[in-house]
């Protein structure tokens, strides 16, 4: 009689259970909710006017060189950058697709990226979200 009452008490546990399950749902729903809007503030949704209206860390040069994946640019305007950098190789694996390069040596662009500039001669910017043309 013992023994049906533990065997009872441990087949009928099923509240902790389901308490355990709804909880993990909660969890789950908010580190979601977390991740998009994280992802909003880093640029990688959006539009490239929300970019522009969050005064992402940019850049505006003119493009000296295209080689591979990369374009270098020539800084003209964005008093950070300046401070580091005349010149920058910019990555063409632009986050937003809609804000890719498309144009040649000699345009006038302006570069929206990550803020993080990686320490060289010429410098590296490898998370570009948008290249404008000019």
């Amino acid at each position: 009689m013992n023994e049906k009452r533990k065997f009872g008490g441990i087949m009928g546990s099923k509240k902790p259970a389901r308490l355990m399950v709804a909880l993990s749902a909660a969890v789950v729903l908010a580190l979601s909710a977390v991740a998009v809007v994280l992802g909003a503030r880093s640029g990688g949704s959006g539009t490239i006017d929300d970019l522009i209206s969050r005064n992402e860390p940019h850049f505006r040069g003119i493009v000296t060189e295209r080689s591979g994946n990369s374009i270098l640019v020539e800084v003209s305007e964005g008093e950070e950058v300046r401070r580091s950098a005349d010149l920058i190789w910019v990555s063409l694996d632009v986050v937003r697709k809609d804000g890719a390069f498309a144009g040649k040596v000699g345009d006038e662009v302006t570069v929206y990226y990550d803020g993080m500039i990686a320490e060289s001669y010429p410098a590296q910017i490898h998370k570009v979200y948008a290249i404008l043309t000019e």
